[in-house]
């Protein structure tokens, strides 16, 4: 005999069970569960480091807090307390990432001049952190970042120049030797006098002003450091000059 309680069990048994073969038959919508899981931890500022920045990780992960690197870090010095140096950015790297956001503006103070890094025993690379953390800090709430940094980023999108000023850029021309003059000198300067140099050097070269190589892109942590050079680099030239 089958008592109440087996009943009862069977019958939610069997009623999950058709459940499941009814929508297993009903064409569904596909749901990505990474990234749904991923969504659970965004507001908390968690989000996946890729293979490379683990690996950076465990590199800042050496730093055994001796404080050498205190001693030959200028920036600290320089800033009467206001920038606590490469052995807090250190330290601030095995901690959890929403804490991260808390020390924003340190990981924005460093220079990347990258003098403390001689100095440190354990080779930890504390310009690789700050760009690291800058990159971090600029993927999940670019609102942390100084206010500046988000409306460079928006200029160079927008007028190919991290000043926002709109104007004609000089045509790219194709050849074997290209001058790249950057953002700062094609739009506050005069790439034309630079190709008149280089005549006069000799040198047969045109004039690539694809705007930004990057490197100001990487210093405020932006993503997709170099479209100029990408677009420079599909020219195939013999030599560039810069």
């Amino acid at each position: 005999m089958i008592d109440r309680k087996q009943l009862k069990s069977l019958t939610v048994l069997g009623w999950n069970f058709g459940l499941h073969i009814l929508r297993a038959m009903i064409p569904r919508k596909k749901i990505n569960q990474v990234e749904l899981f991923k969504g659970y931890f965004s507001k908390d500022w968690i989000t996946a480091f890729t293979a490379e920045e683990i690996n950076q990780v465990y590199n800042f992960q050496q730093c055994t807090v001796c404080g050498l690197c205190q001693e030959v870090c200028t920036p600290a010095w320089e800033s009467g307390g206001k920038f606590l140096g490469p052995e807090h950015l250190a330290a601030c790297a095995g901690r959890s990432q929403p804490e991260y956001i808390s020390d924003a503006d340190d990981f924005f103070r460093c220079t990347l001049c990258a003098r403390c890094e001689p100095a440190c025993p354990e080779e930890v690379k504390i310009s690789d952190l700050a760009r690291l953390m800058r990159r971090w800090i600029f993927r999940v709430d670019p609102s942390a970042t100084w206010s500046l940094f988000p409306q460079v980023k928006q200029n160079l999108d927008q007028f190919q120049n991290p000043f926002g000023k709109p104007g004609a850029a000089p045509k790219a021309q194709a050849g074997k030797i290209l001058l790249f003059p950057g953002c700062r000198e094609t739009a506050l300067g005069d790439p034309e006098k630079w190709l008149a140099l280089c005549k006069k050097s000799g040198l047969d070269a045109k004039l690539f002003s694809a705007a930004c190589c990057g490197g100001l892109l990487e210093e405020i942590g932006a993503d997709n450091l170099a479209p100029g050079l990408d677009r420079l680099i599909a020219q195939g030239p013999e030599l560039v000059l810069t």
